[in-house]
């Protein structure tokens, strides 16, 4: 996998959809979080039109569409109306899903090759994604519909989960490198957060507590790892590639998972702790935009590295997402 410039869609649509879910709200911050939408959804259009092949193959692309329809629900109403938004998530789900499907079936089909690496994991993502993100939906959809929107929802996470979980089983036994090693963060916020939503639109919200706070556990645990490798890589100096984007979109799907959490506790612990995390996602977002701006990696062509497949690290990872 290359360079792919979706997952900055993917990393400012969350810090958008996850600010308007935190269950602490301060004034603007809707507002705010509108304009971070307005930029992801401009970013996946420029993208769409000027793809590079090799972006479109792995599970960076279905995901950064499904995160701008969410967004478009949670945030875009400011900008194009409550009916209009609806619509354009509607739609957006529906492309993002199909996408993502076609793209774990190839991922399924195609032999790996080398040591187990976090970015296995991209291609076999997006139906959590979908799940939650149509779970989202569910509300604003005709009620003829829901049935069958719920049903989706609750088979992509079935046929999801298991194919993540094998996945990741195989990536933790992998080398451990930075920036790549906080993708891993990636299916468990991202299960957490899709299996609270399913949880409460099905009536089994205290079975998905129980099976989302361990998820979240270890979350947490191998986030505190990966923070260690991140510092350690930082001080024999770390070099930036668009693979930086890593910081943001996983960590943003612990965010909305703890946010489940706390939505469903009424803890304020929770909420606190889902605040906190959002400061961090922010800290990464606002540290990864301003070094892409300055870098300008999205007019640059893929590196000789990059295309045999190897980053600035001499790893896997340096030139990927």
């Amino acid at each position: 996998m290359k360079a792919n410039r979706f997952a900055a869609v993917m990393g400012t649509g969350i810090v958008a959809n996850a600010a308007v879910t935190l269950p602490v709200q301060v004034g603007g911050q809707r507002q705010v979080a509108a304009v971070v939408w307005a930029a992801a959804a401009t970013l996946l259009v420029a993208l769409v039109v000027h793809p590079r092949t090799t972006e479109t193959r792995n599970g960076a692309l279905p995901m950064a569409v499904l995160t701008v329809g969410a967004g478009a629900l949670l945030a875009g109403g400011a900008w194009i109306g409550d009916t209009a938004a609806v619509a354009l998530d509607a739609v957006l789900w529906c492309v993002g899903t199909g996408i993502g499907l076609v793209t774990m079936g190839a991922a399924l089909h195609k032999r790996k090759v080398g040591p187990p690496d976090p970015t296995w994991l991209l291609p076999v993502v997006p139906p959590l994604v979908s799940a939650s993100t149509g779970a989202l939906l569910l509300p604003h959809v005709p009620g003829a519909l829901r049935p069958g929107l719920l049903g989706a929802c609750v088979v992509l996470f079935g046929a999801g989960l298991p194919v993540a979980a094998v996945t990741l089983a195989r990536v933790c036994r992998g080398p451990r490198t930075a920036p790549a090693v906080w993708i891993v963060l990636g299916p468990l916020g991202q299960s957490a957060t899709a299996a609270l939503l399913l949880g409460r639109a099905t009536g089994h919200a205290t079975a998905a507590l129980w099976f989302a706070g361990p998820v979240l556990l270890a979350a947490f645990g191998w986030g505190v790892g990966a923070a260690i490798v991140t510092v350690a890589a930082v001080r024999r100096g770390l070099p930036f590639s668009l693979g930086w984007w890593s910081f943001t979109f996983p960590v943003g799907t612990v965010v909305t998972g703890m946010t489940g959490v706390a939505v469903q506790t009424g803890s304020p612990a929770a909420a606190w702790l889902a605040v906190a995390l959002y400061a961090v996602l922010v800290a990464a977002w606002i540290t990864v935009v301003s070094r892409t701006v300055l870098r300008k990696p999205f007019l640059q062509k893929p590196s000789a590295r990059a295309v045999n497949g190897r980053g600035a690290e001499g790893t896997l990872l340096g030139d990927m997402v």
